[in-house]
Formats: C-alpha cells, structure tokens, sequence
C-alpha cells in the first residue's frame, strides 16, 4: 500500500514509479481526504509507504491531517518506509511524519528523498522546458533507484537532502510556513472565469465559488498550490509574488480535474 500527496504531481509521478515495480496499490491522501476514506486493512500488504512533498521542513499540513485521522489494520511487522520529494532541503519533515505514523502503530524503518522541480513559485521562476526536462530526469532516476530499493526492503536514512542544521532550523521553518499559509495572501485577478477547478482540486475542500468566483473559507491552507498552479487562466496569486510566472504541472503524470 502506498499513499501519496501530491498538488502537481510530482510526488504522484515518484509514488507510480515506485507502484509499477512493486506493484503496490496506490492511494491519493487528497481523494482519501476529499471522500473521508480514513480506514484500511495492510493486512495483506508486503509494504506500507508514504510519499509526499516538503513543505518549509515540514510535511505539508493535509497529510498530517490524513494521518491523524488514519485508521490501519495489520501494519505491525511491516515494512514502512517514507519518500520526500523537495526543491532545496527536507529538514526534519521525514522524521515528524515517522513519529505521526508511529502513533498510528506504523514503524517507519526507511527514508528516501528526491529533488525535483521546486513548486514554490514566489521564491523563483520555473525554468524552460529544456532545463526542466533535465530535472525531471534526474528525479524519474532517483525514483527508479528508490523504487529498487524499496522492492529488496532496503532499511535505513537515505535522505541526503536534510540539510546539516534541520532540527535547529525547523521550528522556525514552521513558523514560516503557519504565516505564509495565511489565505488571506490569495489575491485573484479578472482572467478568472468561474471555471471552479481551483475548488475541486482544493485538498483542504475550503474553496467555494460564489457569484462566480472562488473564495477561501478558511484564515489558512495547506499553501499546496494546487490552485495556483492548476488554474488554467493562471487568475490566483500570491500577491505580487508571482504576478505573470510560469505555472506548474508535472507533465510526466495524468492530471485529473480534481484531487491527484
């Protein structure tokens, strides 16, 4: 059994590499969410793996949430391992999710990471395609070798992207991220059409479309970018931050107009 998050799909695209070599069943923690489709039996599971993004060293908030709902049948004695898929550093996220999942009688005993395209578009700009398909590459690769890995039931820390002052760094990291998940720092401007994807991709399911237009009912989100990313008139924002930047999807991976 393997959940994923993913918001544009790059952890999806790692979570299917891994599934076709072992021939795991894969399953979305956004649709999971989205339906309240909290319990499962492992029982006849070789494997239980989680894949999901880095968020500011944190796991993003809509998996810790999963997980804290998570009911699962028959995960003692397995092999559970976690996959961080990161732009720059995954701090400490590895470690807080193992802990969650072990208050749920789930023992991770293998981390593994891998850099990918950076989502996280108001601190940079997503490269052209030909430097973009490089980085996929190298993340598809990383992938496979993880995915080899995880068939033999290799045991240990393979995340080499934590970054030497992770446990230092990551309460303040945490603090970042509660103030820049503030949805009061969506901004939408006229090309929005009422179209309401940014609703149904939404992982939090706060999104509602009002008078044609969407509206966030809640002070904060998971700040996945599933929104702003997906949006096919590019209309939401994060203020000026990222007024006329690239948007992105993974294109290695299906893209359904609804939680991935």
């Amino acid at each position: 059994m393997l959940f994923y998050f993913s918001a544009t799909g790059n952890s999806k695209r790692t979570a299917e590499i891994i599934a076709e070599r072992t021939g795991d069943r894969l399953v979305s923690v956004s649709g999971a969410l989205a339906s309240g489709a909290f319990s499962y039996d492992a029982s006849g599971d070789e494997r239980i793996g989680f894949v999901i993004p880095t968020y500011f060293y944190n796991p993003p908030k809509a998996v810790l949430r999963f997980v804290e709902n998570l009911e699962i049948e028959g995960a003692g004695g397995k092999y559970a391992y976690v996959v961080l898929t990161l732009g720059t550093r995954t701090g400490t996220a590895g470690r807080s999710l193992a802990k969650a999942l072990a208050e749920k009688g789930v023992d991770v005993v293998a981390q593994f990471c891998v850099r990918t395209q950076y989502t996280y578009i108001p601190s940079l700009e997503i490269p052209g395609d030909d430097e973009l398909n490089t980085i996929l590459d190298e993340a598809d690769a990383d992938s496979e070798k993880i995915a080899a890995q995880v068939e033999a039931f290799e045991k240990g820390d393979f995340n080499r992207f934590a970054g030497t002052v992770a446990a230092a760094v990551s309460p303040s990291m945490k603090a970042a991220y509660d103030k820049a998940s503030a949805t009061s720092n969506f901004t939408l401007s006229g090309t929005c059409d009422g179209c309401g994807l940014c609703a149904k991709v939404c992982p939090d399911g706060i999104i509602g479309i009002c008078e044609g237009r969407p509206v966030w009912n809640s002070d904060s989100c998971t700040l996945c970018l599933a929104c702003l990313h997906r949006c096919p008139r590019a209309a939401i924002d994060l203020g000026e931050s990222t007024v006329g930047k690239r948007r992105y999807v993974n294109p290695r991976t299906g893209m359904p107009d609804g939680p991935i």
